[in-house]
């Protein structure tokens, strides 16, 4: 059987840093009173917990009106889009469907796909637009997002992005994941905005704290202020001609576009913010542990109860062999530093329990939400000085691990392993792997998995990529000359 984790040759799609498991906090007590100045126009006569609510309520709203494209051809991409009209028109970035002489297939929020014929489409500088129209053989009217009016969007809004991400999203029959953020800056067609989006988010909608549209979601950098989008300006002055190519197009060098992001102000990372959000996750910050490689910092864990400290099992599989936890109390004298080993690993959730001896929970436990953790719930992420560190939402109701472009998530046997000329000679297993619980040892030799030869690590990585968490294989293990 195989666990969940990564494949010995740690390629990945992108860089990307490795992701520490921290604690998240659900909003407790906030109130208006300990925000003030924190959250600027959005939020300035309002607490978080309505916040919350209106997140949440954009979020269900919105996401039955987001839609899967699904461009078809020899190098077929996918992407997200929005209805914006009952009669089946869905707006999406116009680079989706550039070059137009392909086949287009929109999935709906409730699983059916119909195909969809470009009607126009725009995609020049900092335009990034088009028009689909589903086409149906019977009548039907299709739930549409309400815009936003021009000129309604300005620096330190709120938004939430919605799309079928490529790395957080199955690839059939899922909801879109909605990702929290704030307007960075805005000229012309140019929305900047701190929401995180990747591959497959193009064309999805931006939306207002209203459940309205205020942009649809153009391009990610490799840092989420670096993300762009098209503004909801410049939909509504080309919604038109992209309708009906008889009305005259707008002048596109008009509507270039030009955004200065001068530091975190006005962003997710705005000092003030996270200042106003220390006391969230003050109790908590003293559950949260480092994990260390020697002196590397590999990641972060929880404390869940005395000598137990729970993680991210697929980071620590590829990144540590001997893991050493520490807990700082707030005084560097008084920091526990002691060994940890794995002793128990929750395959569907990619947790690892570790036994830290030694390491104790705060007298003063944190406090537990009871109510149901629903797409848009706000988060927060705590250091460990007692500060926060990042706010975001719950990107779905039920989520699933994505294992087609995230190799820390991918199954592993749990062995660490050096080729012998013969197969695969086994030089560690991790304690309560899979291969641990299969009773494979340091020293032994694989030559088959599944019938098929092992001459290297890649050989294995090969073998295992397509595989689920819970498989199980066939293994050709020689022990001191005996199969």
């Amino acid at each position: 059987m195989v666990s969940p984790s990564t494949k010995d040759d740690g390629t990945t799609r992108r860089s990307r840093p490795a992701i520490a498991w921290a604690i998240l906090l659900v909003l407790g007590a906030i109130h208006a009173a300990a925000m003030a100045g924190a959250f600027d126009r959005a939020t300035a006569d309002v607490d978080l917990h309505e916040m919350e609510r209106r997140i949440r309520g954009t979020v269900v709203d919105g996401r039955d009106r987001v839609v899967r494209i699904m461009v078809r051809g020899t190098a077929s991409t996918a992407a997200s889009g929005v209805l914006v009209d009952a009669r089946g028109l869905v707006l999406t970035a116009g680079h989706v469907i550039d070059p137009r002489n392909r086949r287009i297939d929109v999935e709906l929020a409730d699983g059916d796909v119909l195909e969809a014929t470009p009607l126009g489409h725009v995609f020049a500088g900092d335009l990034d637009l088009a028009i689909l129209e589903l086409r149906t053989d019977v009548e039907r009217e299709f739930p549409a997002i309400e815009l936003a009016p021009a000129g309604s969007l300005e620096p330190g809004d709120w938004v939430v992005a919605l799309g079928h991400a490529a790395s957080i999203s199955p690839p059939n029959g899922s909801v879109a994941a909605a990702r929290l953020g704030r307007v960075l800056a805005t000229d012309q067609a140019l929305l900047a905005f701190d929401g995180p989006i990747d591959a497959g988010d193009s064309g999805g909608p931006i939306l207002d704290l209203d459940g309205r549209l205020a942009g649809i979601s153009s391009r990610c950098g490799h840092e989420t202020w670096q993300n762009l989008g098209t503004t909801i300006d410049a939909i509504h002055a080309w919604l038109p001609h992209l309708v009906d190519d008889t009305v005259p197009a707008p002048d596109t060098l008009a509507w270039q576009g030009n955004v200065r992001r001068p530091g975190p102000h006005h962003s997710k990372r705005d000092p003030t913010l996270l200042a106003a959000l220390s006391h969230v996750g003050g109790d908590a910050s003293r559950l949260l542990v480092e994990i260390r490689e020697g002196d590397r910092l590999v990641g972060h864990g929880t404390i869940v109860e005395e000598d137990l400290v729970v993680a991210k099992a697929s980071l620590l599989a590829r990144h540590s062999r001997r893991p050493t936890v520490i807990h700082r109390t707030g005084d560097a004298r008084r920091s526990v530093r002691t060994s940890a080993n794995a002793v128990a690993i929750d395959s569907a959730l990619d947790l690892v329990f570790l036994r830290a001896p030694g390491i104790r929970p705060p007298r003063r436990p944190s406090a537990i939400r009871r109510t149901p953790v629903d797409a848009g719930t706000i988060v927060v992420v705590p250091g460990d000085a007692g500060d926060a560190t990042a706010i975001g939402i719950v990107a779905r109701d039920h989520d699933d691990l994505d294992r087609r472009d995230t190799p820390d998530d991918r199954p592993f046997l749990g062995v660490r392993t050096d080729p012998d000329g013969v197969g695969l000679a086994i030089v560690d297993v991790l304690p309560n792997s899979a291969a641990a619980r299969a009773d494979l040892r340091r020293g032994d030799r694989i030559e088959r998995l599944d019938g098929r030869g092992m001459r290297s690590p890649r050989d294995l990585a090969a073998a295992l990529e397509h595989r689920q968490f819970g498989d199980r294989v066939a293994l050709d293990v020689d022990r001191d000359g005996r199969s």
